[in-house]
């Protein structure tokens, strides 16, 4: 491609346009009245299917796009940051969202469930 165009062309990462043509198809279906529909049927037996056939179609292929489109000068400089965010951060996260659980839930939960709350 040429450089002029090819800065012109933005750079729209998978993830995104697999959540926008998920968005649109979604709200088509919506739309659709007539339930013998080809498209509607389509997407039925779309939402039907097993949740780890999509595991193991689609996120090998974001998990693929993502590291090889990662720029190991960046990542490595970037390390540090992430891995403070990782673990610390994680682990306040889960607390904070347990302390939520506990003190504005009317389920009665105790510390456990709650941390098991946070944890997902």
């Amino acid at each position: 491609m040429n450089e002029r165009i090819k800065h012109l062309v933005p750079s729209v990462p998978y993830s995104v346009v697999l959540l926008i043509i998920g968005g649109i198809m979604g709200g088509i279906a919506s739309q659709q009245q007539d339930p013998e529909d080809t498209w509607t049927i389509s997407l039925t037996v779309w939402t039907a299917m097993d949740p780890r056939l999509i595991l193991f179609i689609f996120l090998p292929a974001l998990i693929f796009e993502g590291a090889m489109g990662t720029d190991y000068y960046v990542f490595s400089h970037q390390l540090a940051s992430g891995l403070t965010l990782a673990f610390p951060g994680m682990l306040l996260q889960v607390v904070l969202i347990a302390m939520v659980g506990i003190f504005t839930f009317p389920y009665g939960w105790d510390w456990t469930e709650s941390l098991m709350f946070g944890a997902m």
